[in-house]
């Protein structure tokens, strides 16, 4: 136990005479071009915002309308219906 707690000693003890690195002028330059640079990407134009709102609500309403057409029943099966007469004249026989 006492090996361990003399190695955690000396390593926080090895810590006590660090300094920060200093950066060279022409490193912290490029650093700040690049942060800008990648800031001007992030942006969207307000006209983009809008084109794709715009279209997330036409996806939606299409698929909303899709869904009500696919539910209606799309052909009546009475004797007024000439592919019922056709095919299914049969059953008024009996």
């Amino acid at each position: 136990m006492e090996n361990k707690e003399s190695w955690v000693k000396e390593t926080l003890a090895s810590m006590d005479h660090m300094q920060q690195a200093t950066v060279s002028p022409q490193l912290q330059q490029a650093l700040i071009e690049q942060a800008t640079s990648l800031r001007k990407l992030r942006s969207i134009r307000p006209i983009a915002k809008w084109a794709v709102a715009a279209s997330i609500v036409l996806l939606a309403g299409f698929n909303v309308i899709s869904v009500i057409h696919c539910s209606k029943p799309t052909h009546v099966q009475n004797e007024t219906n000439p592919v019922y007469k056709e095919y299914f004249s049969y059953i008024n026989e009996f």
